[in-house]
C-alpha cells in the first residue's frame, strides 16, 4: 500500500495537469476566436473552472470502459473549462454537441489515439536505442535526461489534442 504523503503527492500532480491542460485548452480557444489571452490570464481561468472541469473527468472516466458513453462526454472536459460549466450541465452540453456527428468524432478520435500512440512508440524506441548505446554508465545519467525529454515530447499530442476538441466544439456549436 502507498502512504498518505504519496496520495496527497498523486492527488496534487493531477490537479497541476488539470490545470496546464485547462489553460492550454483556453490558449488554444483564444487562438481559434483570434483573440489575445496571456499565458497567466489562460491559467487563471483554468484554476477558476479546475473544480468544475476535475468533477467532469472523473465523470468522463467513470464511463471510459463504455465506448459509446465515452464518445457523447468527450466534449465535456472542454465544455465545462471554456464555457465555465458545472460538471453535469458539461455533460449535457457536451452531449448536445455530439448528437448527430458521434460516428465522425469517433473515427477523428481512433484517428488521433493511432497516431498517439506511434508517436509515443518511436520517441520509446529513439530513447532506447540512445541509452543502449550510451552504455551501463551512461544508462544512469541518461534514465533521468530521456525522462525529461521524453515527457517534454509528450506535451506535443496534449497541445494537438487539446486544439482538436477546442476545433471540434467550435465546430458542433455552429
Amino acid at each position: 500500500m502507498h502512504s498518505g504523503q504519496w496520495w496527497a503527492l498523486y492527488g496534487a500532480s493531477i490537479l497541476i495537469m488539470l490545470l496546464c491542460y485547462g489553460a492550454v485548452t483556453l490558449r488554444q480557444q483564444s487562438l481559434i476566436d483570434g483573440r489575445a489571452l496571456r499565458v497567466f490570464d489562460a491559467l487563471r481561468r483554468s484554476l477558476i473552472t479546475l473544480p468544475s472541469a476535475a468533477l467532469t473527468a472523473v465523470i468522463w472516466l467513470l464511463c471510459a470502459p463504455l465506448v459509446l458513453p465515452m464518445v457523447w462526454l468527450s466534449l465535456a472536459w472542454t465544455v465545462a473549462v471554456c464555457e465555465g460549466l458545472g460538471p453535469l450541465q458539461a455533460c449535457r452540453r457536451s452531449i448536445a454537441l455530439v448528437r448527430g456527428n458521434a460516428l465522425t468524432l469517433t473515427g477523428s478520435y481512433l484517428a488521433t489515439l493511432a497516431a498517439v500512440l506511434v508517436f509515443v512508440m518511436l520517441v520509446g524506441i529513439f530513447f532506447g536505442v540512445v541509452m543502449s548505446l550510451a552504455g551501463q554508465e551512461g544508462a544512469r545519467t541518461g534514465v533521468a535526461v530521456s525522462r525529461v525529454l521524453f515527457a517534454a515530447l509528450l506535451s506535443l499530442p496534449v497541445i494537438y489534442v487539446s486544439a482538436m476538441l477546442v476545433s471540434v466544439q467550435r465546430g458542433a456549436r455552429g
